[in-house]
Protein backbone atom coordinates (compact mmCIF):
# COMPACT_ATOMS: atom_id res chain seq x y z
CA UNK A 1 0.00 0.00 0.00
CA UNK A 2 2.91 2.25 1.16
CA UNK A 3 4.41 1.36 -2.34
CA UNK A 4 1.08 2.45 -3.86
CA UNK A 5 0.90 5.67 -2.82
CA UNK A 6 4.55 6.72 -3.64
CA UNK A 7 4.23 5.48 -7.49
CA UNK A 8 0.77 7.92 -7.04
CA UNK A 9 2.94 10.94 -5.42
CA UNK A 10 5.81 10.23 -8.06
CA UNK A 11 3.34 10.11 -10.94
CA UNK A 12 1.36 13.58 -9.56
CA UNK A 13 5.06 15.29 -8.84
CA UNK A 14 6.03 14.28 -12.61
CA UNK A 15 2.84 15.68 -14.19
CA UNK A 16 2.96 18.75 -12.26
CA UNK A 17 6.47 19.64 -13.44
CA UNK A 18 5.68 18.54 -16.86
CA UNK A 19 2.76 21.28 -17.22
CA UNK A 20 4.72 23.79 -15.74
CA UNK A 21 7.43 23.46 -17.56
CA UNK A 22 7.81 26.57 -20.60
CA UNK A 23 10.35 26.08 -23.51
CA UNK A 24 13.64 27.95 -22.86
CA UNK A 25 14.53 28.27 -26.28
CA UNK A 26 12.98 28.25 -29.92
CA UNK A 27 13.61 26.06 -33.25
CA UNK A 28 12.32 26.93 -35.95
CA UNK A 29 12.45 24.51 -38.92
CA UNK A 30 11.62 25.88 -42.08
CA UNK A 31 10.60 24.11 -45.91
CA UNK A 32 11.41 26.42 -49.19
CA UNK A 33 9.42 25.40 -51.80
CA UNK A 34 10.94 26.86 -54.35
CA UNK A 35 14.07 24.83 -55.19
CA UNK A 36 15.92 27.84 -56.98
CA UNK A 37 16.63 29.48 -53.51
CA UNK A 38 18.73 26.73 -52.61
CA UNK A 39 22.32 28.39 -51.33
CA UNK A 40 20.65 31.32 -50.56
CA UNK A 41 20.12 33.02 -47.38
CA UNK A 42 17.16 33.92 -45.40
CA UNK A 43 16.21 36.18 -42.86
CA UNK A 44 14.99 36.80 -39.67
CA UNK A 45 13.75 40.26 -38.97
CA UNK A 46 11.71 41.93 -36.09
CA UNK A 47 8.76 43.82 -36.86
CA UNK A 48 9.32 46.34 -34.66
CA UNK A 49 12.59 47.24 -34.70
CA UNK A 50 13.46 46.30 -38.39
CA UNK A 51 16.78 44.78 -37.25
CA UNK A 52 17.50 41.51 -38.49
CA UNK A 53 17.91 39.10 -35.71
CA UNK A 54 19.39 36.28 -37.67
CA UNK A 55 20.13 34.74 -40.71
CA UNK A 56 20.67 30.98 -42.24
CA UNK A 57 20.94 29.16 -45.58
CA UNK A 58 18.60 26.82 -47.73
CA UNK A 59 19.82 23.84 -47.91
CA UNK A 60 18.15 21.19 -49.82
CA UNK A 61 15.03 23.13 -49.75
CA UNK A 62 15.36 23.31 -45.68
CA UNK A 63 16.78 26.16 -43.01
CA UNK A 64 16.93 26.51 -39.40
CA UNK A 65 16.96 29.28 -36.80
CA UNK A 66 17.34 28.47 -33.40
CA UNK A 67 17.94 30.86 -30.45
CA UNK A 68 15.85 32.47 -27.14
CA UNK A 69 13.05 34.76 -27.07
CA UNK A 70 12.78 36.65 -23.78
CA UNK A 71 9.45 38.20 -25.28
CA UNK A 72 7.42 37.52 -27.67
CA UNK A 73 8.08 38.99 -31.24
CA UNK A 74 6.33 39.17 -34.31
CA UNK A 75 8.70 38.76 -37.05
CA UNK A 76 8.89 38.15 -41.11
CA UNK A 77 11.01 35.66 -42.93
CA UNK A 78 12.63 36.57 -45.61
CA UNK A 79 14.43 35.16 -49.10
CA UNK A 80 13.23 36.94 -52.21
CA UNK A 81 10.59 36.91 -53.72
CA UNK A 82 8.88 35.21 -50.69
CA UNK A 83 8.28 36.70 -47.16
CA UNK A 84 6.24 35.55 -44.57
CA UNK A 85 5.10 36.78 -40.46
CA UNK A 86 5.33 34.52 -37.42
CA UNK A 87 5.63 34.69 -34.10
CA UNK A 88 8.94 34.40 -32.39
CA UNK A 89 8.53 32.26 -29.06
CA UNK A 90 9.98 29.97 -26.98
CA UNK A 91 9.06 26.42 -28.47
CA UNK A 92 9.59 24.04 -31.66
CA UNK A 93 8.08 26.48 -34.69
CA UNK A 94 7.24 24.89 -38.43
CA UNK A 95 7.05 27.24 -41.58
CA UNK A 96 6.44 26.15 -44.82
CA UNK A 97 7.51 29.77 -47.42
CA UNK A 98 6.71 29.60 -51.10
CA UNK A 99 3.71 30.72 -53.14
CA UNK A 100 1.63 29.65 -50.03
CA UNK A 101 2.85 30.34 -46.74
CA UNK A 102 2.10 28.44 -43.01
CA UNK A 103 2.91 28.77 -39.69
CA UNK A 104 2.99 26.32 -36.57
CA UNK A 105 3.77 24.71 -33.71
CA UNK A 106 3.24 27.12 -30.67
CA UNK A 107 0.00 28.32 -29.28
CA UNK A 108 0.37 32.18 -30.44
CA UNK A 109 1.35 30.37 -34.00
CA UNK A 110 -1.76 28.73 -33.99
CA UNK A 111 -3.76 31.81 -32.99
CA UNK A 112 -1.63 33.63 -35.85
CA UNK A 113 -2.52 30.84 -38.32
CA UNK A 114 -6.15 31.58 -37.72
CA UNK A 115 -5.98 35.42 -38.30
CA UNK A 116 -3.75 34.67 -41.43
CA UNK A 117 -6.70 32.50 -42.66
CA UNK A 118 -9.82 34.88 -41.90
CA UNK A 119 -7.72 37.52 -43.76
CA UNK A 120 -6.92 35.36 -46.67
CA UNK A 121 -10.72 33.98 -47.09
CA UNK A 122 -11.37 37.74 -47.09
CA UNK A 123 -8.53 38.45 -49.85
CA UNK A 124 -10.22 35.59 -51.66
CA UNK A 125 -13.77 37.23 -51.73
CA UNK A 126 -12.51 40.59 -53.28
CA UNK A 127 -10.44 38.43 -55.71
CA UNK A 128 -13.78 36.83 -56.84
CA UNK A 129 -15.90 40.08 -56.86
CA UNK A 130 -13.35 41.67 -59.00
CA UNK A 131 -13.30 38.98 -61.41
CA UNK A 132 -17.13 38.88 -61.32
CA UNK A 133 -17.25 43.25 -61.99
CA UNK A 134 -14.70 42.57 -64.64
CA UNK A 135 -16.45 40.48 -66.55
CA UNK A 136 -19.83 42.27 -66.54
CA UNK A 137 -18.11 44.64 -69.48
CA UNK A 138 -19.24 47.60 -67.08
CA UNK A 139 -17.86 51.23 -68.16
CA UNK A 140 -14.58 52.47 -66.03
CA UNK A 141 -16.76 54.82 -64.08
CA UNK A 142 -19.53 52.30 -63.41
CA UNK A 143 -16.46 49.54 -62.29
CA UNK A 144 -15.25 52.64 -59.87
CA UNK A 145 -18.42 53.10 -58.63
CA UNK A 146 -19.64 49.59 -58.06
CA UNK A 147 -16.27 48.52 -56.17
CA UNK A 148 -16.56 51.60 -54.07
CA UNK A 149 -20.03 50.18 -52.87
CA UNK A 150 -18.65 47.11 -52.75
CA UNK A 151 -15.51 48.01 -50.40
CA UNK A 152 -18.09 50.43 -48.35
CA UNK A 153 -21.18 47.76 -47.76
CA UNK A 154 -19.47 44.74 -47.82
CA UNK A 155 -15.70 44.93 -48.01
CA UNK A 156 -14.99 47.02 -44.94
CA UNK A 157 -17.95 45.95 -42.22
CA UNK A 158 -16.81 42.22 -43.25
CA UNK A 159 -12.79 43.55 -42.30
CA UNK A 160 -13.71 45.27 -39.14
CA UNK A 161 -15.29 42.00 -38.00
CA UNK A 162 -12.23 40.13 -38.76
CA UNK A 163 -10.00 42.09 -36.82
CA UNK A 164 -12.23 42.69 -34.08
CA UNK A 165 -12.95 38.78 -33.46
CA UNK A 166 -8.95 37.91 -33.83
CA UNK A 167 -8.05 40.97 -31.51
CA UNK A 168 -10.55 39.84 -28.39
CA UNK A 169 -9.12 36.28 -28.62
CA UNK A 170 -5.00 37.49 -28.17
CA UNK A 171 -6.16 41.00 -26.33
CA UNK A 172 -2.72 40.17 -24.28
CA UNK A 173 -0.67 38.86 -26.75
CA UNK A 174 1.64 39.42 -29.66
CA UNK A 175 -0.68 38.29 -31.81
CA UNK A 176 -2.86 40.87 -30.55
CA UNK A 177 -0.46 43.75 -31.20
CA UNK A 178 -0.08 42.46 -34.76
CA UNK A 179 -3.91 42.39 -35.18
CA UNK A 180 -4.02 46.24 -34.20
CA UNK A 181 -1.01 46.78 -36.18
CA UNK A 182 -2.51 46.01 -39.51
CA UNK A 183 -5.49 47.46 -38.50
CA UNK A 184 -5.04 50.75 -39.50
CA UNK A 185 -7.13 52.68 -36.80
CA UNK A 186 -7.07 56.28 -36.21
CA UNK A 187 -6.17 58.02 -32.97
CA UNK A 188 -9.18 57.97 -31.35
CA UNK A 189 -9.99 54.42 -32.34
CA UNK A 190 -6.53 53.02 -31.90
CA UNK A 191 -7.02 54.68 -27.82
CA UNK A 192 -10.51 52.64 -27.20
CA UNK A 193 -8.95 49.35 -28.48
CA UNK A 194 -5.68 49.36 -26.97
CA UNK A 195 -8.15 50.43 -23.27
CA UNK A 196 -9.05 47.02 -23.74
CA UNK A 197 -5.71 45.17 -23.95
CA UNK A 198 -4.09 43.55 -21.49
CA UNK A 199 -0.40 44.97 -19.78
CA UNK A 200 1.53 42.24 -22.06
CA UNK A 201 0.05 43.09 -25.37
CA UNK A 202 0.76 47.28 -24.02
CA UNK A 203 4.36 46.14 -23.29
CA UNK A 204 4.75 44.64 -26.68
CA UNK A 205 7.83 46.19 -28.60
CA UNK A 206 5.21 46.55 -31.67
CA UNK A 207 2.45 48.13 -29.80
CA UNK A 208 5.21 50.49 -27.92
CA UNK A 209 6.34 52.18 -31.31
CA UNK A 210 2.81 53.01 -32.74
CA UNK A 211 2.03 54.23 -29.15
CA UNK A 212 4.80 56.85 -30.07
CA UNK A 213 3.47 57.19 -33.78
CA UNK A 214 0.09 57.57 -32.31
CA UNK A 215 0.94 60.56 -30.53
CA UNK A 216 2.66 62.27 -33.54
CA UNK A 217 -0.46 62.30 -35.19
CA UNK A 218 -2.25 63.73 -32.73
CA UNK A 219 -0.17 66.36 -32.13
CA UNK A 220 0.15 67.10 -35.64
CA UNK A 221 -3.31 67.34 -36.04
CA UNK A 222 -3.37 69.48 -33.07
CA UNK A 223 -0.99 71.81 -34.71
CA UNK A 224 -3.02 71.72 -37.67
CA UNK A 225 -6.08 72.95 -35.66
CA UNK A 226 -4.03 75.50 -34.23
CA UNK A 227 -2.89 76.78 -37.46
CA UNK A 228 -5.92 76.81 -38.87
CA UNK A 229 -7.43 79.11 -36.01
CA UNK A 230 -4.69 81.40 -36.32
CA UNK A 231 -5.38 81.73 -40.21
CA UNK A 232 -8.69 81.77 -39.89
CA UNK A 233 -8.31 84.75 -37.44
CA UNK A 234 -5.68 86.55 -39.88
CA UNK A 235 -8.19 86.29 -42.54
CA UNK A 236 -10.84 87.64 -39.99
CA UNK A 237 -8.48 90.66 -39.36
CA UNK A 238 -8.03 91.33 -43.05
CA UNK A 239 -11.25 91.57 -43.82
CA UNK A 240 -11.86 94.31 -41.35
CA UNK A 241 -9.52 95.98 -43.02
Amino acid sequence: MKNSNFFLLAVTAATVVSCGTHPSSYTINGTVSDTSLNGNKVYLTDMASRNVLDSALIADGKFTFTGKADTALICRIQSRPYRMELVLENGDIAVEMGETTKCSGTPLNESFALFVSDMDSLRNVMIAKQQEMMQKGLSEEELREAWQDFQTNTVMPEFNRVMSENFDRNKDNAVGAWVIADWGLEPVQFDSVLNLAGETLKSNPLIKKMIQQQEMLKKTAEGAMFTGRQQGFAFRLCGKR
